[in-house]
């Protein structure tokens, strides 16, 4: 059984980042940036399905979960990207713009942080 790791894979301006969180592995797949704002681009994040065991669903709260923590070892890794959290998680005094939500929006974003990271997964 396997730790929760990650590990990049480089095959020139683009590549994977490959998760382990016990007998399951998924990998996600990004790009170089061509803008200075982001060195990686990763969003939207593919985490329907783990690679290995092949087809398996994975869960929407497990997909936020695995979100979460590529977003910090992304941080760790000293690499921006494009599903790193807006103006470090300050919220506006407006309402999320997700329908029924009426949690407080990120400051610089239309959505809550739950429904933030939610947009960034494929559906």
């Amino acid at each position: 059984m396997r730790e929760n790791n990650f590990k990049m894979n480089n095959r020139g301006r683009s590549g994977s980042i490959t998760y382990h969180s016990a007998d399951n592995m998924i990998e996600v797949y990004w790009e170089m940036s061509g803008v200075p704002e982001y060195d990686i681009l990763l969003a939207p994040i593919d985490l329907r399905e783990w690679d290995e065991p092949k087809g398996v669903k994975i869960q929407l709260e497990m997909q936020i979960d695995i979100l979460q923590k590529l977003r910090k070892w992304t941080k760790e890794q000293k690499l921006k990207t494009d599903i790193d959290r807006p103006n470090n998680s300050q919220f506006e005094d407006k309402p999320c713009a997700w329908v029924g939500c009426n949690e407080h929006r990120l400051m610089d974003s239309a959505y809550c942080d739950r429904h933030y990271d939610e947009n960034l997964l494929r559906k």
